[in-house]
């Protein structure tokens, strides 16, 4: 099944064979480092997934400090709101000053605006854990490719031991050691413990 140079044939002309038993060997450098190739990114890929995971933790953790400030801007509101009324109420009496009530009436608009940002930036959080959590199945998918590629590797590298497929002799071996043969290529016949007539 696959195209290489012939490195053993521990078999001759004629010989019982049983199955299982290796018939030839292809030069299997190459198939090996393929091998070898395909589990460092199986383990590249296996990485990146954890990576989401912790990623998501991180997210989680951000939202949490996120829903604290948002919080934290909201008592914040509050507190402005209430220093806003106070002065309101003296300055429609003529006991506070314009300036107290213009100071009073910023303060409050800061805490409003700081209640904006806050709630933005706990969306924006949000979002980040979302982002992650979608990009998940593709990590997923990547690491399953990665799996398939090194069994498909695997699977090369075992085709580069032809063995017997069941009890028999050996025809004319018809490969030579060191021969460059393709995929396809018939190397020899294994024939049955059956009587034939030619």
């Amino acid at each position: 099944q696959l195209a290489g140079y012939i490195t053993d044939v521990p078999v001759k002309d004629y010989e019982a064979v049983k199955a299982g038993q290796v018939l030839a060997r292809l030069d299997d450098r190459i198939y090996r480092q393929k091998v070898e190739q395909a589990k460092a990114t199986l383990a590249s890929q296996t990485a990146a997934l954890a990576n989401s995971e912790q990623q998501e933790n991180a997210a989680k953790a951000r939202i949490g400090a996120s829903d604290a400030a948002l919080a934290s801007a909201k008592a914040a509101q509050r507190r402005a709101q209430e220093n806003w009324n106070r002065i309101e109420e003296l300055s429609d009496k003529g006991i506070a000053t314009q300036s107290d009530r213009e100071q009073s009436r910023t303060t409050l608009d800061q805490a409003e605006a700081a209640v904006a940002q806050a709630q933005a930036n706990l969306e924006v959080s949000r979002q980040d854990l979302q982002t992650i959590i979608v990009s998940r199945d593709s990590l997923r998918a990547a690491v399953a490719g990665a799996e398939a590629a090194v069994e498909l590797a695997r699977i090369d590298l075992s085709n580069t031991v032809i063995t017997a497929p069941r009890d028999g002799v050996v025809g004319e071996v018809g490969v030579k050691l060191g021969q460059y043969v393709a995929a396809g290529t018939q190397l020899m016949a294994v024939v049955p413990h059956d009587t034939w007539i030619i």
